[in-house]
């Protein structure tokens, strides 16, 4: 950071001391000197002289102008020829940190992290991505107010969905998207961002290692799900506080910033519904994040309320097979063999310990959940299976098996789940390749 901008005069600013260091610029406290008003301001002094092919960062937040985002002062030239904008001086921590601090239970943490929400949700109504959304970028004020700042690569959507990639790195917070070549960014990218933030301010770990070396952890990020947060929780994490010292937090003590809880009673606050909206908003394809800041909020409203999430669903058996299927597509054929192997075998002894006298209302259960479970199957597999001659059979096996259920004359429950069971082991025998079944009993 340069230091010599000490004591410079900008405009009606003069910079007292630096604060902060991003990938655009410098951050210096400033004061007002005309003598108008007393007031302390943020001063961001770009690196470059030319803003050619950069965002304008001070255009983009006098369109904004919501309570939750940083307020945009002035910008104007140094006499050096950098760029320089001057924001509202946020004297607050990180969300995180503030959280931390403060010892926030779980529910506090999400009421907090819904105006974060509602910052973002605004920008994007203006067609602006911030695309740089973690807990340093989410402060909390004294007042309790959140602000989104640093919206130094933000970009806005002119004539699409969607804009090019930067050359910019978040680190853990990063999306797929944003490291993998070619791709392409939109509002799923801040879904993302958000996600990753809402996954730390709950469970106390970044979604990925950040010691890891840069090229593991984008493969990381890339390729791997996150540990749901309640069994994140477990580990203990290095907490930096200061450049090169670092202190210990154990899962305990992590706990205890919740609220004074206990490691179990956090564990059973974050399973179950804020794990699945956590890791939905992280899901590595953008198109299987929410659909809107919006969805994402509404969810989180949702467990504050003791409800159900309405849009983020389950990492089931079907999410976790197509996802393997993008790296190991062979090792799919036998995900689906055991899940029909498995649930063949506990209907047969369902069937089994049923009445004999309701033989048809077992037979109709049976019926609903093999269709149910197969359906969940084909639809989540077919688009990446039916790219690969290998595996497609196993989609026609599963779907003849439901086909043939709703052609075929009743027989008993034993007998209709023994012959569903046997048809799909010998039929998924013949067309998976035997290596990719050796570990399957």
């Amino acid at each position: 950071m340069e230091t010599d901008r000490i004591g410079q005069v900008l405009g009606m600013w003069r910079l007292d001391k630096p604060i902060g260091r991003g990938g655009m610029g410098d951050v210096y406290l400033a004061h007002r000197i005309d003598g108008v008003v007393e007031q302390q301001a943020a001063v961001k002094v770009l690196h470059s002289t030319t803003s050619v092919g950069l965002p304008d960062e001070a255009a983009t937040l006098r369109s904004i102008g919501h309570p939750n985002i940083v307020r945009y002062l002035d910008s104007a030239l140094t006499a050096d020829g950098h760029r320089y904008l001057v924001m509202e001086y946020i004297e607050g921590k990180s969300i995180t940190e503030h959280a931390d601090q403060k010892g926030l239970s779980i529910l506090d943490r999400l009421r907090l992290f819904l105006q974060a929400c509602d910052a973002v949700a605004s920008a994007h109504q203006y067609l602006i991505l911030h695309l740089d959304l973690k807990p340093t970028n989410v402060l909390v004020g004294r007042d309790n107010a959140v602000k989104v700042v640093d919206f130094g690569i933000a970009r806005r959507l002119d004539g699409g969905d969607e804009t090019e990639a930067l050359d910019a790195w978040s680190g853990p917070y990063a999306s797929p998207e944003q490291i993998l070549p070619s791709s392409r960014l939109g509002f799923a990218t801040d879904i993302y961002g958000l996600g990753a933030t809402l996954y730390e301010l709950l469970c106390g770990h970044e979604p990925f290692n950040p010691f890891l070396v840069t090229s593991e952890l984008e493969r990381q990020i890339a390729e791997e799900m996150p540990r749901p947060p309640s069994d994140a929780i477990n580990q203990s994490r290095l907490h930096v506080i200061e450049p090169d010292k670092y202190v210990r937090v154990e899962p305990e003590g992590l706990a205890r910033m919740r609220g004074g809880c206990g490691l179990p009673e956090v564990r059973t606050l974050l399973a179950g519904n804020l794990d699945r909206i956590c890791l939905f908003a992280l899901r590595k394809e953008p198109a299987r994040r929410y659909k809107s800041v919006d969805q994402f909020r509404s969810d989180i409203a949702s467990v504050l309320k003791r409800l159900p999430p309405e849009f983020a669903h389950s990492s089931g058996p079907g999410y976790l097979a197509w996802r393997t299927a993008q790296r190991k597509p062979l090792a799919v054929a036998a995900v689906v063999f055991s899940i029909a192997a498995s649930y063949s075998g506990h209907l047969v002894y369902e069937s089994q310990s049923a009445s004999r006298h309701a033989s048809l209302e077992t037979k109709l259960r049976v019926d609903r959940v093999t269709e149910s479970t197969l359906k969940e199957l084909t639809d989540d597999l077919r688009p990446k299976l039916a790219l690969d001659p290998r595996l497609r059979g196993s989609l026609e096996v599963l779907d003849a098996q439901c086909k043939a259920a709703a052609l075929k004359p009743e027989r008993s429950a034993a007998e209709e789940v023994r012959r569903k069971g046997d048809s799909i082991m010998h039929r998924l025998r013949r067309i998976i390749p035997g290596d990719a079944l050796s570990h399957v009993q």
